[in-house]
Order: structure tokens, then sequence, then C-alpha cells
């Protein structure tokens, strides 16, 4: 089930609807397909995925989520969160 987003935003409540759909049963993944499955935490920079985590709460509750999203950005681009913030 997903949660209701913080603010209302529509973008918001689409991306929890498709999280909530790809979520799967029994896997230690909650969100299937990005660009970081199967990557363990400590492939990341600590900083920059506790930094990405936190920006990703506004989008969830769950902190295990955030931090898969966090990991499918830093996958993409390790500097992601740094630009974020320029």
């Amino acid at each position: 089930m997903t949660e209701k987003p913080k603010g209302g935003s529509l973008l918001a409540l689409a991306f929890l609807a498709l999280a909530g759909a790809l979520a799967l049963k029994g896997s230690k993944e909650k969100l299937h397909g990005g660009e970081a499955d199967d990557m363990e935490d400590e492939e990341f920079d600590s900083e920059e995925l506790l930094r990405g985590t936190s920006h990703e709460m506004e989008h969830t509750d769950d902190p295990e989520v955030a931090k898969e999203i966090a990991k499918d950005h830093l996958a993409e681009d390790e500097e992601y969160y740094e630009k974020l913030e320029e």
C-alpha cells in the first residue's frame, strides 16, 4: 500500500502509486527495476547516500524506499544530490 504524499503533489502521488505497484514480496528490494538493483550500500559514498535518503524522504515515509530511490539516482550520477543543491 502506498503512503499519502506530503504536500499533495500529483507527481509524488504518481511515483508512490508506481512504487507500490512494483513492490516485490519476499525480496530485499522494495522497488524493482532501478539502476541500483542488487547494489550494496557500501558501493556508494556514505555521505551522499545519507544526503540522498534524507532528500527522498520528502516523497515517502519509508526510509528503505527513500534509500532505494537515492541509490538509483546515485548509480546514474554519483554527484546527483550535490548538483541539486547548486
